[in-house]
């Protein structure tokens, strides 16, 4: 009969626990499937769209295009500079952009790169052979802290490069703290494009190295976050020469999507079903083992 009763309580709790969690996961399916729905009717002719947070995000290759170097920028040592002052003595320059508090793919591709630096040969050198520029994206960053982000990629390099790295790699901040035309600008001329996410607190935007030439003209686009030596000191070379050369790699774009009204609220739903039916499982037990006391 004990037997019979636990069986019976175990059946009706999850029952009722699946009901509640399928119930509680409906409802961010039905909002899905409002705005942007797919007619069943219609599937075949469907074209997968972004979501419109993604728009402006990305990059338009613009090989040949001049970058403004007469841009303001201050340098990770409080200097005012401008973009020009690093686009001279014929080296080519990799302009990267990036920010110190980027939770994902920042540090992933200044990682990379400072991994690929020390596979190239002792001719290509950053500071000897070309120059490095780093564009920080977050206007209100300050000097004191890209240089705090300069200086931790720079350790990562073997000793006898640091010196030479640390001439030759410079991180740019907007002259005014929060003035962002700088930044714009020189992405724009570039095709990068990216933008701000109020709801996250953090930037959108793709990861690439931009190759141009000692005069400013954009040579090549290297996407991923792998760089082979032969790659790097060929698009070293071709910068250097002022010859454009085809994208390498795949462009990748650091987003997180995570709007309220539709993954987020379908995993919040499930968890809440989950729990739901634990509780529902351990009163319905508790409430056997009363019941199999007082038959006792």
């Amino acid at each position: 009969m004990a037997t019979r009763t636990k069986e019976t309580a175990l059946a009706l709790a999850s029952t009722v626990g699946l009901t509640l969690v399928l119930a509680l996961g409906a409802a961010p399916a039905r909002a899905h499937d409002g705005e942007g729905a797919v007619d069943p009717d219609k599937a075949q002719d469907y074209v997968p769209q972004a979501p419109k947070a993604f728009e402006g995000i990305g990059l338009t290759e613009k090989l040949g295009a001049q970058l403004p170097l007469d841009l303001p920028f201050r340098d990770q040592d409080g200097k005012d500079v401008t973009l020009g002052q690093y686009f001279r003595d014929d080296l080519p320059v990799i302009v990267t952009f990036n920010y110190s508090d980027c939770p994902m793919l920042c540090s992933q591709q200044l990682s990379a790169l400072v991994t690929a630096l020390p596979t190239l040969e002792s001719s290509f050198e950053v500071g000897k052979t070309f120059r490095l520029v780093t564009i920080d994206l977050e206007p209100r960053e300050s000097p004191a802290r890209v240089a705090e982000t300069r200086a931790k990629y720079l350790a990562r390099l073997p000793e006898a490069q640091r010196a030479e790295a640390a001439a030759g790699w410079t991180f740019l901040v907007s002259r005014r703290l929060g003035d962002d035309n700088s930044i714009r600008a020189a992405a724009a001329a570039v095709g990068f494009g990216y933008k701000y996410v109020p709801d996250r607190k953090e930037w959108a935007h793709p990861a690439v190295l931009i190759f141009a030439s000692s005069r400013g003209k954009v040579t090549r686009y290297v996407g991923g976050l792998d760089y082979p030596a032969d790659l790097m000191r060929g698009s070293i070379i071709l910068a250097g020469l002022s010859e454009t050369s085809t994208t390498a790699g795949f462009v990748n774009n650091c987003f997180h999507y995570e709007p309220k009204s539709h993954a987020y609220v379908a995993v919040v739903s499930m968890r809440i079903g989950v729990i739901a039916f634990f509780v529902l499982l351990l009163t319905v037990l508790g409430v056997w083992r009363v019941a199999r006391r007082r038959q006792a």
